[in-house]
């Protein structure tokens, strides 16, 4: 199974009839192209903002070319964690600024079902040895 499928099950793909907006006040967007993430993003107005990618902005901002919009739910609390999470892991290319590191991105990729990435695993791995040298003296 694909990345990008792994995350469409856990959250809500576009494609189908959204929740009503009552349903989910804020949360974490992916915008996909051929079976790639581009855009990572986060917003508490779901169809504005992919309206607004889609269609762009005359004379302001071009439109995006997406296939699929993934919409993950989250609590405004979780939002930075899980936008640099996803950022770090899928790597979109219009995501020219990654997030600083919050420390949760092994939690949050676990949650969604979704691979570490390597400074996840390089980061696990500190850990790791830093405990296991800690165990020792």
């Amino acid at each position: 199974m694909s990345t990008i499928e792994a995350l469409a099950r856990r959250g809500v793909d576009l494609a189908l009839p959204p929740p009503r907006q009552a349903d989910r006040p804020c949360g974490v967007y992916v915008l996909v192209r051929d079976g790639r993430a581009i855009c990572v993003g986060v917003t508490s107005q779901i169809e504005t903002r992919i309206a607004l990618l889609f269609h762009g902005v005359p004379g302001k901002r071009p439109a995006t070319r997406f296939d699929r919009a993934i919409w993950l739910p989250l609590p405004r609390a979780d939002l930075p964690a899980y936008a640099g999470a996803l950022i770090r892991a899928l790597r979109p290319p219009m995501n020219t600024r990654v997030p600083a590191l919050c420390g949760r991105d092994l939690e949050v990729l676990e949650r969604l079902g979704l691979p570490p990435h390597d400074e996840v695993a390089a980061q696990a791995a500190f850990r790791a040895r830093r405990a296991e040298r800690k165990a020792r003296s």
